[in-house]
């Protein structure tokens, strides 16, 4: 986390556009959810153990841009930090259920005064922040416990090169 401070700090000093931030809390719960207990062979109220899929508590995003004026054009740096709290993949807790994460993005564009060109370079998770999306949990179905799990998108690095007719 300390890294993503650093990071955000970065930004907040360097931006002369800074998106506002957005965060989302979501205070989702079930009022009532009665389940037949197998091992108990009675109906239970399971309400404070499940949780809606995929709902985090908190969701935020917070990201800058910068221009920087040059003969040749103008050079544009923007960046984003992005935070998903705790999330539940299914209703029931399980193996495949990710904790907090952050991501950091950023890409810096250089844009001709003819506005014909324009050149990139653009990271994602530059951080190689390991997170799971989804995945599978399928029991004993096939006679061994089988989970699958699902996971975001490395650190990616690429290179954009446009030209406008």
């Amino acid at each position: 986390m300390g890294e993503q401070l650093a990071i955000m700090k970065l930004m907040q000093s360097c931006a002369n556009n800074p998106t506002m931030p957005f965060s989302a809390a979501i205070d989702a719960e079930f009022d009532s959810v009665e389940f037949f207990n197998p091992e108990t062979q009675q109906v239970e109220d399971v309400s404070d153990l499940w949780s809606f899929q995929n709902t985090p508590k908190v969701t935020a995003n917070l990201g800058f841009t910068k221009e920087f004026a040059l003969e040749s054009g103008s050079l544009v740096w923007s960046g984003s930090v992005s935070y998903r709290d705790d999330t539940q993949i299914f209703e029931v807790p399980s193996p495949l259920d990710e904790e907090a994460y952050s991501l950091t993005n950023t890409s810096l564009v250089w844009y001709s005064n003819s506005g014909q060109w324009t050149v990139g370079l653009h990271a994602k998770n530059v951080l190689d922040e390991e997170y799971r999306v989804s995945g599978y949990n399928f029991g004993s179905t096939f006679g061994e416990n089988i989970v699958t799990g699902y996971y975001g998108d490395p650190r990616t690095v690429s290179l954009s090169v446009g030209y406008r007719f």
